[in-house]
């Protein structure tokens, strides 16, 4: 099914003959956004391969339409919110009216949601920050410890101390798994991917994927591209 957009008014869904009729009537310019349920985000026109015939050329029934499908095949962003609705246009509050029925969607997410998108630099920032404070409690607790050990004694108080660092080190792998599904869901891919990082190399690998790789362009199924 097609959409298109004009002056911030939705026209769809249309099939690819309604579609190609609203082209031929001169409905859609080539600066005109259209979507499609295999193009991966809302693009003018004239940046769909196919859709435009050059001028003077005879438009082809069908074939143009499904070109211009192909060129989003692969990035198929189609059930971004569970429908075959198109991604929304407009404003961040449009947009959010649309994403609310999403069960992956959170507008804000918090350090502790698996909801939502995390761009790659707030995924690093985020990181570097957790494994700091995990760093600076751990010594810290190590400290403590040792200098309260050699005062009182008492081994009650040593496992006391091994138990609130096994803590420390638990809440800071759980908002770490917390970031990196975020960070997922930016690239347009289930938390579950996140088990890669059990299995030895590929962990190191998948990694370096979600440290550097571009986030999806535009909005997907998870959210709009975050700020």
């Amino acid at each position: 099914m097609w959409y298109y957009s004009t002056n911030g008014t939705q026209h769809g869904p249309f099939t690819d003959k309604e579609f190609l009729r609203e082209v031929n009537d001169g409905l859609v310019e080539p600066d005109t956004l259209v979507w499609n349920d295999e193009l991966n985000e809302w693009r003018e026109a004239q940046n769909v391969p196919g859709l435009l015939a050059p001028e003077g050329a005879p438009l082809q029934p069908g074939a143009s339409l499904r070109e211009a499908a192909e060129y989003g095949m692969f990035r198929n962003e189609r059930h971004w919110n569970g429908s075959d609705q198109p991604p929304p246009t407009g404003s961040t509050a449009a947009q959010e009216a649309r994403y609310k029925d999403s069960p992956h969607y959170e507008p804000s997410p918090s350090l502790f949601s698996f909801r939502g998108r995390l761009g790659r630099l707030a995924h690093f920032l985020q990181s570097i920050a957790i494994m700091a404070v995990l760093f600076v409690a751990l010594a810290g607790l190590t400290a403590t410890l040792l200098i309260t050990e050699e005062l009182v004694g008492g081994e009650g108080l040593f496992l006391l101390g091994v138990a609130a660092m096994v803590v420390v080190y638990a809440v800071a792998a759980v908002l770490l798994v917390f970031v990196s599904i975020k960070r997922l869901h930016d690239l347009d891919l289930s938390g579950w991917f996140y088990l890669v990082m059990l299995i030895p190399l590929a962990s190191f690998l998948f990694a370096l994927y979600m440290l550097f790789a571009p986030g999806t362009d535009g909005p997907n199924r998870y959210g709009p591209a975050p700020s």
